[in-house]
């Protein structure tokens, strides 16, 4: 079993670019959240990365996640605001909250797997 194979560290990467593309969406809803007729951003990411993971054979996969490309879209009308924006800052707020654990968890995921990479390389000498 290899320690870090090329599908993992392309989900984990693609995972945090979508991550930080949804740090750059939330901000700009916060930002505009009082802003007359302002349409809520998201990030497009996750049902792309499950149809890639469930592409057939390890090399349909490894490319289909390779070609993902997150991307921010408007988010679908929810609230019935009067000056016709969708923005719930409470909403935002907490997904500010979550998409920053994400990112620490994806990033401290890649972290381990270098560290057991390296592990195996120095054979635990430093």
């Amino acid at each position: 079993m290899r320690l870090f194979n090329d599908l993992t560290r392309t989900v984990l990467e693609k995972s945090l670019d979508a991550s930080s593309l949804r740090q750059v969406a939330i901000s700009n809803n916060i930002a505009n959240a009082d802003t007359l007729g302002y349409r809520a951003l998201t990030v497009s990411f996750a049902d792309q990365l499950q149809a890639a993971l469930a592409q057939p054979g390890r090399v349909g996969r490894q490319q289909a996640v390779e070609a993902l490309k997150p991307r921010i879209v408007p988010r679908s009308p929810a609230i019935g605001r009067n000056d016709r924006s969708n923005v719930d800052i409470e909403v935002e707020m907490v997904a500010l909250a979550e998409n920053q654990l994400l990112y620490q968890a994806l990033a401290r995921q890649i972290s381990e797997k270098f560290s057991q990479l390296r592990l195996a390389i120095t054979g635990g000498r430093r």
